[in-house]
């Protein structure tokens, strides 16, 4: 037969030999590139070290930009001339403009836009920045639908990311053009990137896309227009001032959304500390806490709560008691703070709301207000005769460890009729006996709950002391 051993055998070993060689060929290609990349690093370090306190010279004024130019130009290896770009691309990123003017004399500039652009797109664009011009339009051939491909949009957007981290004025010619790509990946960077430079006509740019966005009329992803809005900060907030009296609803919904997010990522602390957010907040209060729209309502209720003044009291707690139960939901999550404690009554009839979310927001922010509104919250939590109500409640005490802390003051003042008291029947009667036994359990405190539990000791609570060794003081 012609598959003997002897015919077989010399296969065998060509296949032996190839898949050695290539496992070879495979260790010789990681080795070498982990080499490579140590040799790199290496490289980066010794050349910050060298080179960073030319740069930081250059930065104070006290070297000119044409002697480090000739420093720098005298690099010829390619590691080197990576590493120089990596230490001023960084210089950029935290806002130093001579880096971003280097960065464009050393060719840098011009080097990512020709990837990120291609070489004819490129030069229109760099010509545009460096002259202030208007950006002319691309090239429609540009955006076929070929370029979309995710080995060919990694490159460009890689690009569009570092020319984003140039000086704003840059950031933003570059970002507007990039917006044009066809892929997905490099439109997200050109959004990352018009953020980031958080220039005033960057604005108008943002929150047309995330009009149109929320329309669904384009494709350019919602969440990265949101985050890319979010990146601006409080001192940015008078540019969204006149897209808030836009006459297009579109544009004032997308800026009152950006505010109200970026006020809550600086909260309240840092808002009192400021005082030319005025004019923005009576515009809120004139113009949307007391709209038609629902929405408005409640994006004004999310920014005013983040403000502590007397008239923002007044539209908080018109909206807590709003019809619709989304508008309530935020203005009780925007009295989620310790500066909201005149809300407290408002909050502890949220208790009892027909909407669970606005329950648990209304317990959650009584929790946050402090000590006055948890004991509002278990005033209401004993008088109320809401079962929904009581169970949302019941899980936030539970939810926040709050059983161990009432169990303490059981054990500390056993008398008859006190709050603590109160609000741990109540725990038993909606049959939350297993918390409180847990309770007792950690901290080695059982007469406390025992005489709660005279009436009727749960198995529960049995166990747990039979296993702890505990006598009992009255006779079960």
């Amino acid at each position: 037969m012609w598959l003997s051993v002897e015919t077989l055998l010399p296969v065998v070993k060509w296949a032996l030999a190839t898949t050695a060689a290539l496992n070879l060929l495979i260790g010789v290609f990681l080795f070498s590139r982990r080499l490579k990349r140590w040799r790199f690093f290496q490289i980066k370090e010794s050349l910050a070290e060298a080179h960073l306190p030319l740069l930081c010279a250059v930065a104070e004024g006290r070297v000119p930009q044409a002697e480090a130019l000739a420093v720098w130009s005298r690099l010829n290896s390619k590691d080197q001339v990576k590493a120089l770009e990596e230490l001023l691309l960084k210089a950029a990123r935290h806002g130093c403009q001579d880096a971003s003017e280097l960065l464009f004399a050393l060719g840098f500039v011009e080097s990512w836009a020709r990837v990120a652009f291609g070489r004819r797109r490129a030069r229109q664009i760099v010509a545009a920045c460096r002259e202030q011009a208007d950006l002319p339009a691309g090239d429609s051939a540009y955006r076929k639908s070929f370029w979309r491909a995710r080995i060919f949009s990694v490159p460009r957007a890689v690009a569009v990311a570092n020319l984003g981290m140039l000086q704003p004025e840059w950031a933003l010619v570059f970002a507007k053009a990039a917006l044009e790509d066809p892929a997905p990946d490099v439109r997200i960077a050109a959004l990352d990137a018009l953020g980031r430079s958080r220039h005033p006509k960057a604005l108008p740019i943002l929150l047309e896309a995330a009009a149109n966005g929320r329309a669904a009329k384009h494709d350019l992803p919602l969440l990265a227009v949101k985050a890319a809005l979010q990146r601006f900060r409080l001192e940015d907030l008078s540019h969204f001032l006149p897209h808030l009296k836009d006459s297009d609803r579109r544009l004032q919904v997308a800026a009152l959304e950006a505010v109200a997010a970026i006020c809550r990522q600086a909260g309240p602390e840092a808002i009192a500390l400021r005082t030319d957010l005025g004019e923005l907040c009576d515009l809120v209060i004139e113009r949307f806490a007391f709209d038609s729209s629902p929405e408005l309502r409640g994006l004004a209720a999310s920014v005013v709560g983040q403000f502590c003044s007397h008239p923002v009291d007044a539209v908080l707690a018109a909206r807590l008691h709003d019809p619709n139960a989304a508008v309530r939901l935020e203005a009780v999550r925007a009295c989620c703070s310790p500066h909201r404690a005149r809300q407290i009554p408002d909050l502890a009839q949220r208790l009892s709301d027909s909407s669970w979310e606005v329950r648990e927001a209304a317990a959650q922010s009584l929790l946050a207000i402090g000590e006055e509104g948890k004991r509002q919250m278990y005033e209401q939590f004993v008088a109320s005769g809401d079962p929904y109500g009581c169970d949302e409640v019941a899980e936030q005490i539970q939810r926040h460890g709050l059983t161990e802390e009432l169990m303490l003051e059981l054990a500390v003042n056993p008398g008859r009729g006190s709050l603590a008291e109160a609000v741990c029947r109540k725990m038993i009667f909606l049959g939350k006996t297993s918390a409180l036994t847990h309770a007792a359990q950690t901290m080695g405190e059982y007469a406390a709950l025992e005489v709660l539990l005279t009436e009727a000791p749960t198995d529960d609570f049995l166990n747990v002391r039979a296993a702890a060794n505990v006598p009992s003081a009255h006779g079960y």
